[in-house]
């Protein structure tokens, strides 16, 4: 009943109004993609330098940050649509949280370069 209706009106609807709204919708969709995966990026590299602080202080890292940081990195995974390489470093955290932190989401060296910027840069 209700499909029927839906064909009714799209029939009767402006085609290009419609193919319009369609596109806009997947606009929108990849634009959420995108914000996500910086707001993902950024809070795990907030967690990491969270765990390296704690571990340098005093010797262990936070369970509170290690348990939050899978959780951002399985919602990582899960926007990107992929398992790799979210989910070898998901599979190096459960292991080895050392061997992660040497890993992923290190520091870089400021470049000196005015054309090279991101979102996290310094």
């Amino acid at each position: 009943m209700v499909s029927s209706a839906v064909t009714i009106h799209r029939r009767n609807s402006d085609e290009g109004y419609f193919e319009m709204m369609q596109q806009a919708e997947k606009e929108l969709e990849g634009f959420l993609q995108r914000v996500l995966a910086y707001v993902y990026h950024i809070r795990e590299t907030h967690l990491c330098k969270l765990m390296r602080h704690s571990f340098e202080k005093t010797g262990n890292v936070n369970q509170v940050n290690l348990t939050e940081l899978r959780i951002i990195l399985l919602k990582d995974q899960q926007n990107q649509g992929t398992a790799n390489p979210v989910g070898q470093a998901i599979e190096l955290l459960d292991k080895d949280s050392d061997a992660f932190l040497k890993t992923y989401f290190n520091e870089s060296k400021p470049s000196g370069l005015r054309a090279v910027w991101s979102v996290t840069s310094q």
